[in-house]
This record gives structure tokens, C-alpha cells and sequence, in this order.
């Protein structure tokens, strides 16, 4: 990967199903997928997105609209963008878990991951506590490789993600 990708939180979900809400569904999934269409994004496009549903329903919904990307779910997407603090490097993390997935990037393919607040937050630059819950949902932002700082990076996280995804691949 040597070309920006695109980073975006889920929509607003049901903390009761985890599911999107009905806002999720109606406004927030629809702006973003709507951003990526601005961008010039289409059918080519491969949307990584974290295995937690509202994610999921997140980049089915922007693959629709796209014309029917392939969807990708990934745990390790999941981990990283709740517990970014982890996140040493985020392109490293973002390979890894295309590799993790079986899946390669081509040349010329867009990227889109569909992750959590915590993660666009620090993308974004922004390192205080609450700056995950002051990440709209459906935002769309353009990360440029090599571009992470995590001034609040911890090393254990990191680990303990990659436990967890090493785990689940052995049951």
C-alpha cells in the first residue's frame, strides 16, 4: 500500500442490538457512502471493515451504494479501532490485517476501512480523552501512509490484540 485509504467511523447504532439505529441507517451510513462517491470511489473499491454489526451494516450499506464492493470483515479492524491506543503503526496494523483476511490490494484499488471512534480520533490528530465521542459518525477522513502519530500509544495493547486475533484463528 503506497496511496492514501480512507478511514470512517460506523453510524450511530442501538447500544441495545449494536446494530445501526435508524439515524445510522438513514443519515449517517448514507453520508459517508456518499463522501466516497464525491471521492470517485466505485465498484473496485475494497471496503476493510471491523466485524462488529453496526460496521458491517455500515460498509453493506456503502457497498450498495458503490455498486457492490467486496466487504471484508475483519476482527483485527475491530480490536485496534476500539483500542487504538495500541496502534503503534498504522499502516503495519492495516497489512496486517489484509493479510490476516486473505485479501490483496491491488495496485490501483481504493481502500476503506469501516472502523471505531477511538481510531479515526487519532487519525485525525486528536489525542484527548472523549475525542472518539467527539468523532461524527459516518465521518469520512483520508489517511496518508506514514502520516500516525499515537503520542498515547501503549505497548500491552498492542499485544493483547494480537493475542486475540491469534487465538481466533486457532479455534
Amino acid at each position: 500500500m503506497s496511496k492514501p485509504f480512507y478511514l470512517l467511523r460506523h453510524g450511530r447504532y442501538d447500544s441495545s442490538t449494536m446494530g445501526l439505529s435508524t439515524e445510522g441507517i438513514s443519515q449517517d451510513a448514507p453520508f459517508a457512502r456518499d463522501s466516497l462517491i464525491a471521492k470517485g470511489l466505485g465498484r473496485d473499491t475494497l471496503l476493510l471493515s471491523s466485524d462488529q454489526l453496526r460496521c458491517l451494516q455500515t460498509a453493506e450499506i456503502i457497498a450498495d451504494g458503490l455498486g457492490g464492493p467486496t466487504v471484508v470483515p475483519s476482527r483485527r479492524i475491530a480490536e485496534g479501532g476500539n483500542t487504538a491506543k495500541g496502534v503503534k503503526s498504522l499502516d503495519e496494523f492495516i497489512a496486517k490485517a489484509l493479510v490476516e483476511a486473505d485479501v490483496e490490494l491491488g495496485d490501483d484499488q481504493p481502500l476503506v476501512v469501516v472502523t471505531h471512534g477511538p481510531m479515526v480520533a487519532i487519525a485525525e490528530g486528536r489525542y484527548y480523552d472523549g475525542a472518539a465521542d467527539a468523532t461524527g459518525y459516518g465521518v469520512v477522513m483520508e489517511y496518508r501512509q506514514g502520516s500516525w502519530a499515537n503520542p498515547g500509544f501503549q505497548e500491552g495493547l498492542e499485544y493483547v490484540i494480537d493475542r486475540k486475533v491469534e487465538m481466533a484463528s486457532e479455534s
